[in-house]
């Protein structure tokens, strides 16, 4: 049988369904929804949202006056029993069209208190999944869409300036298009597509803004390109010089390769066809390429001298610990042996000899000094 704090128990829950309900339907997020052009997968989600969210009002206008009716029957334990155990909640159905259903229509559904709140609770929570899940897309896409329209902006104020709207045209396209699926479809819209335009707007702007100095001053770029390929050329000059000498004095190890600059004067050349038509970020970025291959002749060209110094260091090393054991030698007392002269001589004969064997002239020296250990440890003495 009911009693009040079964009545007062039921009160609760009704209480605490309005105030979801309530703060649902007042969040930012489900009033976007209400009021936004929606497409493709958040349109959808949408749809079912809603379906889902007038079941869920339907049910309870019916749960209210069945619990309105229970509050007034407030101690009357026969006519509050089959209010809140029995099927007391009439939700009214659908209305699909005129003459649907016959001249009545159909009947309302009965359902229990309980039921009722079951039935609310699956409608209510997918609805506000879906709300909450837009919020959140919304919530992690718009940055990223402010930072690309920023860029998207500053690069078109200076393509305008440029005269190069042609090279903004085809991103514009595509960021238009991107900002319209985040504002419109937050559930389909890829987060790496705005990240990669605004990648893109970004590099177009560097590059705009690169070109800009070159548009007002290409003579004096042009002055600083040649500075550049002068110096590759001459950084690989001076690497064949290198290699060439060192080649010449000693054999073995492979030579580091020189690297051909000359395919920088390509560039230059590309360079001064773009400034001419008056291409600038096209001459921008020829500019930089030629910097950059520029650069990485010439730390290849250095990385090959020293590469041949190495080689020449090497062998005055080899020539310097040789000196050294042939003093050493002396100290012990054997300069006059035959076989340490003779192990001597051969070291030396390698290691003076162009072009030089290092590893023929490095295994001499180590039987010259084996020898030379070999004589101190039989009683070498020094002086």
């Amino acid at each position: 049988m009911a009693d009040t704090r079964g009545l007062d128990a039921v009160l609760r829950v009704r209480e605490r369904v309005s105030a979801a309900l309530i703060e649902l339907d007042q969040s930012v997020a489900h009033r976007i929804l209400q009021g936004a052009r929606l497409t493709g997968t958040t349109r959808a989600r949408w749809e079912r949202a809603r379906e889902d969210l007038a079941d869920v009002w339907r049910v309870f206008d019916a749960y209210r006056r069945t619990l309105d009716r229970a509050e007034a029957a407030r101690g009357d334990a026969a006519a509050l029993a089959p209010l809140l155990n029995g099927p007391s909640v009439e939700v009214e159905p659908v209305r699909t069209g005129t003459g649907a259903g016959g001249l009545l229509g159909p009947a309302p559904e009965r359902i229990t208190v309980d039921a009722a709140v079951r039935r609310m609770s699956d409608g209510f929570d997918r609805a506000a999944a879906t709300v909450k899940e837009a919020d959140a897309a919304w919530s992690r896409l718009l940055p990223e869409l402010r930072a690309l329209e920023a860029a998207r902006g500053a690069a078109a104020e200076a393509a305008e300036r440029l005269g190069a709207r042609g090279a903004w045209n085809r991103l514009d396209a595509e960021a238009t298009a991107a900002a319209d699926a985040v504002r419109t479809d937050p559930l389909g819209a890829d987060p790496g597509r705005l990240a990669r335009l605004r990648a893109e707007a970004e590099r177009l702007l560097a590059a705009l803004r690169e070109a800009e100095p070159l548009s007002r001053g290409a003579e004096a770029a042009r002055a600083g390109l040649e500075a550049e390929v002068v110096r590759a050329e001459e950084a690989a000059a001076d690497a064949r010089r290198a290699c060439d000498d060192a080649r010449a004095k000693v054999g073995g190890p492979p030579l580091g390769t020189v690297p051909d600059p000359g395919a920088l004067r390509e560039l230059l050349r590309r360079f001064d066809e773009r400034c001419a038509r008056g291409a600038w970020t096209g001459a921008a970025e020829a500019a930089a390429d030629l910097r950059a291959r520029a650069a990485e002749s010439r730390r290849r060209a250095h990385a090959a001298a020293r590469g041949a110094e190495d080689l020449l260091e090497r062998r005055a090393e080899l020539r310097g610990r040789l000196e050294a054991y042939r003093m050493k030698a002396a100290r012990l007392g054997g300069g006059e042996d035959p076989r340490l002269a003779r192990l001597r001589r051969a070291a030396r004969e390698e290691l003076w000899t162009a072009p030089c064997d290092l590893r023929t002239a490095t295994a001499a020296l180590d039987r010259y000094r084996a020898a030379l250990a070999e004589h101190e440890r039989s009683g070498g003495t020094g002086p």
